[in-house]
């Protein structure tokens, strides 16, 4: 399957469960944002609570 294709049915599948946005990153560079990413987890968990 082309990525083009791959990454635009999965950023309208998480326009459909809700998502207001979504991005595509590569995996090697995701370890940049691991920190980031989890504060942002655990802000939205404490924020449903």
């Amino acid at each position: 399957m082309d990525r083009n294709v791959l990454a635009n049915e999965v950023k309208a599948k998480a326009l459909e469960v809700g998502y207001d946005l979504c991005g595509i990153i590569k995996a090697d560079t995701f370890q940049e944002y691991a920190a980031y990413l989890d504060e942002r987890i655990n802000h939205r968990l404490r924020q449903e609570l």
